[in-house]
C-alpha cells in the first residue's frame, strides 16, 4: 500500500491536486493517516456504519 500511495502522491504533486479517498474501515483509515493522509471527517451512514474521508493536500496549488 505504501508504494502505491507514494506513486499517487508524486502524480498529485506533479499535477497540483490533492489526494482524496474514503473507506468504511476504521483500521484502514488509521493506516492511511500513518502514510500521510489526514482524516477530514467521519460520516455516520447508519447504525454501525461509518465512512472515513481522508485527504492529502500536499499537491494542492494555491490560486490566490
Amino acid at each position: 500500500m505504501k508504494s502505491i500511495l507514494e506513486d499517487v502522491y508524486k502524480l498529485a504533486e506533479k499535477r497540483g491536486v490533492p489526494v482524496i479517498l474514503d473507506t468504511d474501515d476504521k483500521d484502514k483509515a488509521a493506516r492511511y493517516e500513518h502514510l500521510g493522509m489526514k482524516l477530514d471527517r467521519v460520516r455516520n451512514c447508519g447504525e454501525k456504519f461509518h465512512m472515513y474521508d481522508l485527504i492529502r493536500e500536499g499537491g494542492l496549488l494555491c490560486l490566490s
